[in-house]
């Protein structure tokens, strides 16, 4: 009966949570020899690591410092050497050589470096009127010309004396622009 007495329950549980805990959800802790196990496995495969490494850069080094490439340097005893003329003419096409006196003559005879006038306005006009459409023109105290950049597909204003790529404008007259391109004078008509 003295088992039943509160004062011996709780001797009971004082003894119990000074030893060993006799509760059924607590998991056992680890034996010592199993944690040494373990470190000494973990260390093991570390050393195996380490010395892995130590014999690739070993090998790299020896390849890198030590070891020449085996392979043959291989060249050719004849080479087919074509002379610069026979590169020039295609076979069976008769090429005539004028001499030099001919060029030079031709060459004295126009300045490389500078069209004609004609060739100048052809391609003037010809390049304002696919690039530029006259839209409308503005009169008043300062004249004002809309034109339409066909390429770009913008719409701009322009007064006298404006540049427009390399075209400059001249005048602005009811329903004409007149532009000045190296030297020429260049019309656009609504």
């Amino acid at each position: 009966m003295r088992e039943n007495l509160p004062e011996e329950k709780l001797l009971k549980l004082i003894r119990t949570k000074k030893g060993e805990e006799q509760n059924p959800l607590a998991q056992p802790t680890p034996k010592a020899s199993e944690g040494v196990d373990l470190k000494y496995f973990f260390f093991l495969v570390n050393g195996v690591l380490i010395l892995a490494a130590l014999g690739l850069l070993g090998f790299l080094a020896y390849h890198l410092f030590f070891v020449v490439d085996e392979k043959p340097l291989v060249i050719p005893q004849e080479v087919a050497v074509t002379p610069p003329d026979e590169l020039l003419e295609p076979q069976g096409i008769v090429v005539e050589k004028k001499p030099f006196e001919f060029y030079s003559e031709q060459f004295a005879k126009r300045d490389l470096f500078t069209r004609s006038l004609k060739e100048v306005a052809a391609s003037a006009s010809v390049d304002l009127t696919k690039r530029y459409k006259l839209v409308g023109i503005v009169l008043g105290g300062v004249p004002e010309a809309i034109i339409e950049d066909l390429t770009a597909k913008t719409t701009k204003f322009v007064h006298e004396g404006d540049r427009l790529d390399a075209v400059e404008v001249k005048s602005i007259k009811e329903g004409r622009i007149v532009f000045l391109q190296e030297g020429l004078e260049i019309e656009l008509k609504q």
